[in-house]
């Protein structure tokens, strides 16, 4: 028997989608997961107790005018409230103390809030070292200290002109 162009090239479709569709099944979708998109650095935590994590998200140091100021986010998807700690370490010197309601996201720096004021030495390009806390759980975290050169990390103000 023999095919015809067009029947040989349906097939030949068929057998290609067929092939490509195991791309998504045996490939879990990325954004199931915690990752670090850009220059902000993550953290997870879940602490005994908690079904959903508590987590640091896109932390930044940036370097500019007004010292070395760090901003970011602290999520709480779980369902009580907990106190999330960060204390700069090893060359640098800067702590707070963040409370953060159950399923909120509370903000560092930006939007309002203040950020956190960290004296260091280290210049653009070096990492700072952060422990982060919850509960009785401490975990290190490296971030990049970055400069106001790149223009979304500029000042609004800056920004403008």
């Amino acid at each position: 028997m023999k095919l015809r162009p067009l029947s040989r090239a349906a097939a030949l479709m068929g057998i290609a989608a067929f092939s490509l569709s195991g791309c998504a099944y045996f490939n879990p979708m990325q954004t199931h997961h915690f990752y670090q998109p850009a220059e902000g650095a993550l953290v997870n935590f879940t602490p005994e107790g908690a079904a959903q994590p508590i987590g640091v998200r896109n932390l930044l140091a940036v370097e500019g005018a007004n010292g070395v100021q760090v901003t970011g986010a602290v999520v709480n998807q779980s369902s009580q409230d907990y106190t999330v700690r960060l204390n700069f370490v090893e060359g640098a010197s800067g702590s707070a103390s963040i409370n953060v309601p159950a399923g909120e996201t509370v903000m560092i720096g930006g939007e309002g809030a203040e950020p956190i004021e960290v004296t260091t030495s280290k210049k653009p390009g070096d990492n700072v070292l952060v422990d982060v806390t919850v509960g009785e759980e401490t975990q290190r975290l490296t971030v990049q200290l970055l400069d106001e050169s790149l223009e979304y990390l500029a000042p609004e103000e800056q920004q403008a002109q």
